[in-house]
């Protein structure tokens, strides 16, 4: 009986590990990629045909910027990969996102990332879906400046 009993929790804890090992080494088993937290990447729910989208970020600083593509990429259901487009300069940056998702899943796990980064999509950016494009247009506040006082500047 007991040697029935160690060959069975033998065998469990040696599919156990299987499991354990294949999901680590699976990229569906979050071995070396976080799961997404904007959607379930398993379920064909949010998933239809691949499309690839241009995502424009306009007056994102880099810090933002890439923090905003690392959510894209790690945690959005249905991604398949992104690149940069040619033309980037320093106040807009173009990108290739390819993903299975529906274009209204993504507008929704993007305002969901921005308010992740603190920025409120209804005051901080404005989100815009045409055709195949999002853009991303950070809306920059500039501090009022202080009347000037004493009289005229110009004498």
């Amino acid at each position: 009986m007991e040697k029935s009993i160690n060959a069975f929790r033998n065998v469990v804890l040696g599919a156990m590990t299987f499991g354990i090992l294949t999901a680590c080494a699976s990229p569906t088993g979050y071995g070396r990629h976080p799961p997404p937290i904007y959607g379930n990447h398993l379920s064909e729910e949010f998933c239809g045909i691949q499309t690839s989208y241009t995502v424009t970020l306009r007056r994102f600083d880099t810090s933002e910027a890439l923090q905003l593509l690392n959510t894209m990429s790690g945690k959005f259901a249905c991604y398949s990969s992104h690149d940069l487009l040619p033309g980037r300069t320093s106040a807009i940056r173009k990108y290739e996102y390819v993903s299975r998702a529906t274009p209204g899943k993504i507008e929704e796990w993007l305002n969901r990332a921005l308010m992740d980064m603190s920025l409120d999509p209804d005051r901080d950016v404005e989100v815009v879906y045409n055709e195949s494009e999002f853009i991303l247009d950070k809306i920059v506040s500039r501090p009022r400046r202080e009347p000037i006082r004493g009289g005229s500047r110009f004498k």
